[in-house]
């Protein structure tokens, strides 16, 4: 969970400073950042023999950027590269948006990707086995399209946005916006909301029964 602090925030690294030399002499590519290293980790678990087992991910990176006008404003926005069935909601003091999608066959989109490499679909999963699309490890699935290429997601942020909650998609089953929003802006305190979150979570567990996926 991110509580944005609007004085720890990274700057962008133009091509040939000493930051963008640590991070890879990317220039201001925050996406090609995130591939790199998406496949970097996916090219890892080929060492763990990770064939029909897979993992997701979300990474937020927040960021300070100019205003492309006359004025010198800078103005605070997020990155986000996510795959799988991990989301990112946005929490405001008005409002709670679902920032993200989830990868995984009843996404049409999706569907379509997977169907047009030759991937056979059937009971609603890749081969009969797999319903995410985009995973790390799944090398067995691979090549009839489990893919490990994040979607990108850029938001500008302004003064009533307050957290970003990552979780797997059970949480965001358990709780709807309303309780996200009440829980987020009833305590100031990060990690009395993260605890408030898991009660709240696994009350809805027990009369709902959203077991998959939750934690």
């Amino acid at each position: 969970m991110i509580r944005f602090n609007p004085k720890k925030v990274f700057p962008n690294h133009p091509p040939g400073t000493k930051l963008d030399k640590k991070m890879g002499g990317l220039g201001t590519s925050i996406e090609s950042l995130f591939l790199k290293l998406f496949l970097k980790l996916d090219d890892d678990n080929k060492i763990m023999n990770c064939l029909d087992v897979g993992t997701t991910t979300c990474i937020v990176y927040l960021a300070e950027e100019d205003e492309l006008t006359g004025f010198k404003l800078r103005k605070k926005v997020i990155y986000c590269a996510i795959f799988g069935d991990v989301q990112c909601v946005l929490i405001s003091k008005t409002k709670v948006s679902r920032v993200t999608k989830i990868h995984y066959i009843k996404n049409e989109d999706e569907r379509k990707r997977v169907e047009n490499i030759g991937g056979v679909i059937y009971d609603e999963k890749i081969y009969g086995q797999k319903n995410l699309t985009r995973d790390f490890g799944m090398f067995n699935l691979k090549q009839y399209g489990i893919i490990c290429i994040p979607e990108y997601v850029k938001i500008t942020l302004n003064n009533l946005d307050k957290y970003v909650v990552i979780g797997t998609k059970g949480v965001f089953e358990a709780l709807n916006d309303g309780d996200l929003h009440n829980i987020c802006n009833n305590c100031e305190n990060i990690d009395t909301i993260i605890k408030n979150i898991a009660q709240n979570c696994l009350k809805k567990i027990y009369y709902r029964k959203y077991w998959n996926d939750c934690y």
